[in-house]
C-alpha cells in the first residue's frame, strides 16, 4: 500500500500555483539570487527576530528553559510560564503576557524577482 502512495518526478504545478513556483521546477517565477541584496536583509531579519525573542523572554520573567514556541511568538499566559510553587495553593488569575515586539515583514521590493 505504501508503494502506491509514493510519487516520483510528479509535476509540481499540480501542488503549487505556477505564479509561485520557480522556473527550474516548471513554474513562472524567474529568480536570480543576488547576495548583495539578500544577505543584508537576512542578517537584519535575524537580528530583529532575536530582539523580539529577547523582549518576550524578559517580559516573561527571564526563565531559563522557557518554551521556544512562546519565545518565537506563540501566545502564552503568565500561568503557563511557571507553575505555582505550592500546588495546594490556588493559582493567580490568568493574564496574558504583553510583548513590545511586533512581527514585521521586511521590504523586499528592490529584489530581482520577475512576475
Amino acid at each position: 500500500m505504501t508503494r502506491e502512495k509514493l510519487k516520483f518526478n510528479e509535476d509540481l504545478r499540480q501542488h503549487v500555483p505556477p505564479a509561485q513556483l520557480i522556473s527550474t521546477y516548471g513554474g513562472d517565477v524567474e529568480f536570480v539570487y543576488d547576495h548583495q541584496v539578500y544577505w543584508p536583509e537576512l542578517i537584519k531579519l535575524a537580528a530583529q527576530k532575536r530582539e523580539e525573542q529577547r523582549i518576550r523572554w524578559e517580559s516573561g520573567g527571564k526563565k531559563v528553559g522557557e518554551s521556544e514556541t512562546y519565545l518565537k511568538g506563540s501566545p502564552k499566559t503568565v500561568s503557563d510560564i511557571s507553575a505555582p510553587s505550592d500546588p495546594t495553593k490556588p493559582s493567580e488569575p490568568e493574564t496574558t503576557v504583553e510583548t513590545e515586539a511586533k512581527a514585521t515583514i521586511p521590504d523586499l521590493s528592490g529584489l530581482n524577482v520577475q512576475d
